[in-house]
């Protein structure tokens, strides 16, 4: 009985094997906002505008920080949020493109800005 009972074992760890097991990997993303000269304040204010239209359109909200002592040259308002996925932060651009508030925010955004960066970030725990 022992001998059977770890032949079906055996049969049930390779056919759990032999399938393809997805590992979703967490993600974070990172927007780096570089005001034109005088337009912190406007830039902090739309970013977290933002992060209420994000609210409510049910999508991750994330957080934003703001540099304590500005420096030339570097970012002055970081967005960044976590995904469980790189299909979770597809799904949440692709809503995001659905929304006409959200792109007057870009179009605004574009205006107060010089320089913006995005980078994405595989998380290890």
């Amino acid at each position: 009985m022992k001998l059977f009972l770890a032949g079906i074992l055996f049969l049930a760890l390779q056919n759990v094997s032999a399938q393809e097991v997805t590992i979703e990997t967490p993600i974070l993303v990172q927007n780096h906002y570089y005001p034109k000269p005088g337009m912190q304040a406007e830039v902090l204010a739309l970013r977290l505008h933002a992060s209420e239209v994000r609210k409510n359109l049910n999508l991750v909200v994330g957080r934003v920080l703001e540099r304590i002592n500005p420096e030339d040259g570097k970012p002055y308002v970081i967005w960044e949020a976590e995904y469980p996925s790189l299909e979770a932060r597809e799904a949440d651009t692709s809503a995001l493109d659905k929304s006409e508030e959200f792109k007057e925010i870009q179009h605004a955004m574009g205006k107060l800005i010089d320089k913006f960066e995005r980078s994405v970030w595989k998380i290890h725990n």
